[in-house]
């Protein structure tokens, strides 16, 4: 039960703190380039800064749609555990390479107390080891891939408390709209935030 609160729950969650964490560097660290001048110009106009701003937005997104990708599935109670697994595992360490990009770009100012970024940086490191390090979850990656992984939880939940737990939604397990406007009704029903996150009280395991 521990086990599959921490595949379920606890990596999603951790996943949507990575993602905000991702979020607020590179807020930061734009609105800092843009404000800085170096050499008669906005810090952002430098080539190498530019490019630095250009790596962190590409993590993000990236971070995002895995992230994103991975919640849907579990929202319809479909088996998602490599997914889930791959979601933490791309926002923690996306997150860490833009924290420090951040820190590169802030240069000294990024030590200052007045200045968010040395406390989002130690805030990207804390998300590291929970549910699992990035260590573990290339090894459950791996399993997958090689065909030796265990039944996934989210399977398990899929079977058992699915199709009652999510049809409140519109979307049961066996998700195929019978039309167009269908599809389309039942996607204005469905807020594409991470509010599947929470632990559903109905689920098996979930306290």
């Amino acid at each position: 039960m521990a086990y599959s609160s921490s595949i379920l729950y606890g990596r999603p969650n951790l996943t949507a703190v990575a993602l905000g964490i991702h979020h607020a560097l590179v807020d930061e660290t734009v609105a800092f380039a843009a404000q800085q001048h170096r050499y008669g110009s906005p810090l952002c106009e430098l080539p190498t800064i530019k490019q630095k701003l250009g790596q962190m937005q590409s993590r993000l997104m990236t971070a995002r749609l895995a992230a994103y990708h991975a919640v849907h599935m579990l929202d319809r109670a479909v088996p998602c555990n490599p997914e889930l697994i791959n979601a933490k595992l791309i926002n923690v360490e996306y997150a860490l390479d833009s924290a420090r990009n951040a820190m590169e770009v802030h240069a000294a100012c990024g030590l200052f107390a007045d200045r968010p970024i040395e406390r989002l940086l130690r805030d990207a490191h804390h998300i590291f080891a929970p549910a699992g390090t990035s260590d573990v979850q290339l090894l459950r990656l791996a399993e997958f891939a090689l065909g030796t992984s265990k039944t996934q939880w989210s399977q398990r939940i899929a079977s058992s408390a699915g199709s009652q737990a999510y049809r409140h939604h519109g979307c049961p397990v066996s998700y195929q709209p019978a039309s167009p406007d269908a599809a389309t009704q039942r996607q204005a029903r469905i807020s594409p935030t991470f509010s599947s996150i929470a632990v559903p009280p109905t689920l098996p395991g979930a306290m």
